[in-house]
This record gives structure tokens, sequence and C-alpha cells, in this order.
């Protein structure tokens, strides 16, 4: 099994891109900032209002805040308690048989890219690539990306002696102290399926 070819520029635009491409493109999305800037300043004309009351009726003030904190927990937990209901209801759960799975043909399901990041799995790689080779969906729609640490030779060697099927594909990215950066560099590229994280040891 062959590595996806991957140049040294490429490398380090993928490394760039797990650390800070998700906040740089969708910075409201990200945990970068704690606060937008519309909260932030929302936040602040909160503050002023505060502090001009309690300089104008220190009383009245709190027992303001004090309503406006009992009606928002009452609105939370009336919410909490709706949802609670509604999941409880026959139609809240949608069932599918095996039967009628099986009845969609494939060119109606969708294509899926699994990302398998593995460190230090040489002794059990191999049998969870039979594992996963054994799932009962079409080959050409579901793409399964082995992603491991250029510094993890054991794993490497393993993979590279094997002959997995074809929607197997080994990448090799390189080592991060960040955890989740080769997650991350793999969902940087690739393929624009629907992707699923497969952790072995979750």
């Amino acid at each position: 099994m062959q590595p996806v070819p991957m140049g040294e520029a490429e490398a380090e635009l993928r490394l760039e891109a797990s650390i800070s491409g998700f906040a740089d493109r969708v910075p409201l999305m990200s945990a970068r900032n704690l606060v937008s800037p519309g909260q932030r300043n929302f936040l602040i004309g909160l503050l002023i209002v505060i502090i001009i009351g309690l300089a104008l009726d220190i009383r009245v003030t709190i027992t303001v805040i004090v309503a406006c904190c009992t009606l928002g927990y009452l609105v939370a937990v009336t919410y909490r308690s709706y949802l609670f209901t509604r999941s409880t209801k026959v139609d809240a759960l949608e069932i599918v048989t095996d039967e009628e799975a099986l009845t969609v043909p494939d060119s109606e399901l969708p294509s899926y890219t699994i990302l398998l990041p593995a460190y230090n799995e040489a002794s059990v790689i191999l049998k969870l690539v039979e594992n996963l080779a054994q799932m009962d969906y079409p080959t050409d729609r579901l793409e399964v990306l082995l992603l491991v640490e250029e510094d993890d030779e054991a794993t490497l060697g393993a993979l590279r002696a094997s002959e997995p099927p074809p929607q197997f594909k080994l990448v090799v990215i390189p080592p991060a102290e960040n955890g989740f950066a080769p997650i991350n560099q793999a969902f940087s590229g690739g393929t624009e399926h629907t992707r699923s994280y497969y952790d072995d040891t979750s």
C-alpha cells in the first residue's frame, strides 16, 4: 500500500490549514474568538446600562436583573420540557428496516469519506482495515483515509506491506503536537463526500 503523494510544500500548507485554517475561513464558528464583535458590543452596552441603573437606583436595578434572570430560567425550563415531550412522541423517531434500506439503489446512496487517524497502532491496524473492508456499502461510494503521522514507522510499515481494497488510501502527514491535526489536515483536502470520523479508541 503506497501513500497518497504529498510534497513538502503541500504538507506545510496542510499543517497550517489544520491549525488555523478553519478559524481563518469561518471565524464566527471557531473557538479562537469566544465572542463575536456584535456579542461584545452588546455585552459592553448591557454593562453600561447596568452601571447607569445602579447609579440611579440600586434597588430597582437589582430587582430588574433578578427578574430577567428568573424569566430566562423559566423560558429555558419550558423549552427543555417541550423538547422532552416532543421526543417521546411516536412520530419523533424514523425507523428504517434492513429490508427497506437494501431496496435503495446504489446510485442513490451518498458518498462517504471515513477519516481513520492511527498512531502507534501497528498491532491492530491491519485487523481494523479488514473489519472496515467488510462494510456492506458500495466501494465506489466509500473512501477510507488512513491518517498516519510520518514519524510512526511501525504503523506505516504495516500498511505499506499490506494490500487493502481500493477504497483505502494511506495519507502520511507531518507530526504535530495537536492531537486533532491529522483529522484537520484530512478535512483541509480530499473529496467533497460526507465525512465520518472513526477512532478505534472510542
